[in-house]
């Protein structure tokens, strides 16, 4: 099953689109790829 996850890196949102699958009974991540970041902050 594919899911959009949002991570927070120093301050910055990042999304990916993540595919985990059960292996060995155990939810695994099994491919990950990268979709953007939110909009661009103002300095």
């Amino acid at each position: 099953m594919a899911t959009i996850t949002k991570r927070k890196v120093k301050g910055h949102v990042y999304y990916y689109l993540v595919e985990g699958k059960r292996v060995d009974g155990k939810s695994r991540l099994v491919k990950q790829q990268y979709l953007g970041r939110t909009e661009r902050e103002r300095y």
